[in-house]
């Protein structure tokens, strides 16, 4: 089956999610707003809504230079996503904990858990 690019950059993206929650790191995002409008953020995740396909986060907006607390990042308005390496945020160890316990309820985002 071949994929779409979009199909590409969800799975990558996933991929970055993954990464970021487990080894705390911020999470840099171009993302596409309700004004359609192309804002990018570092994130750091606090949560995840799967049924709503959306992240509870912490973001840092790198323009305005802003933080807040966001209940609701669309994981379809996210348009690329690079794990920032060199950073560091708190571990939602309560999440890691419900990821590694319950992967059937995270497959619809991240798959199979042995494919990342």
């Amino acid at each position: 089956m071949k994929l779409h690019r979009g199909q590409t950059d969800m799975n990558k993206t996933a991929q970055n999610i993954f990464k970021a929650v487990h080894e705390g790191k911020w999470l840099s995002i171009e993302y596409k707003n309700k004004k359609d409008e192309i804002t990018n953020y570092w994130i750091a995740i606090h949560g995840i809504d799967v049924k709503r396909k959306a992240l509870r986060v912490e973001g840092f907006h790198l323009t305005m230079h802003t933080i807040r607390e966001y209940d609701c990042i669309y994981l379809d308005s996210i348009l690329s996503s690079s794990v920032v390496e060199a950073s560091t945020c708190k571990i939602e160890q309560k999440l890691v904990e419900d990821i590694e316990r319950n992967p059937e309820k995270y497959e619809l985002l991240f798959g199979q858990a042995v494919n990342l």
